[in-house]
């Protein structure tokens, strides 16, 4: 697959030279966003996937799910699987494709899954939200470490992040709100 750089805008998507050109000043170090990171056509074949999955919707109090490959273990691990290829391709793979450093020194062509434990995406979690619904303040467990992408098709959200105060609890308001747009 041919991907180009942020500066080739003839494509219906856009790519940073590497992370760093993603970086969002104001947050962590470690928080990147990448607008028109699929194309229109790429979002309507992901949707396609995801509305014929056969018996996947996991239906919960507010929101539906689908878990590739598999749900968490009862002790909270991922078995090894692998995902779709629907999944693989564009997402992952594009994601895999961008380096997080763009100098030359120990970071060079090393991608965002590079320290994760399965050198890869493992897992993917499609929720599925009504306008207005959400998910409540929570830690994403062990087995997400170290790295979570988000990817949302055909309307914008908003992504809260939450701090802990100094007694372990969540803080009552998000320190950080992200708007990841829709489409343009």
């Amino acid at each position: 697959m041919e991907m180009n750089s942020s500066r080739d805008t003839t494509k219906d998507f856009t790519l940073p030279r590497c992370l760093e050109d993603a970086r969002i000043q104001t947050l962590p170090s470690s928080a990147y966003y990448i607008p028109n990171f699929i194309t229109p056509a790429e979002e309507q074949s992901l949707l396609d996937q995801i509305q014929n999955a056969p018996a996947r919707w996991i239906n919960l109090s507010r929101r539906r799910l689908q878990v590739y490959p598999s749900r968490l273990t009862a002790n909270n691990s991922l078995l090894a699987a692998p995902l779709p290829k629907w999944l693989l391709d564009p997402v992952m793979m594009r994601l895999q494709s961008i380096p997080v450093s763009c100098d030359d020194g120990d970071t060079a062509g090393k991608h965002i899954f590079a320290s994760s434990p399965h050198k890869g995406a493992n897992h993917v979690l499609i929720n599925e939200y009504e306008p207005g619904q959400g998910i409540m303040p929570h830690q994403d467990g062990a087995a997400y470490w170290p790295v979570v992408a988000t990817v949302s098709l055909t309307a914008p959200i908003v992504l809260d992040i939450y701090g802990k105060g100094d007694d372990g609890h969540a803080e009552t308001q998000p320190r950080w709100s992200i708007l990841q747009e829709a489409r343009r």
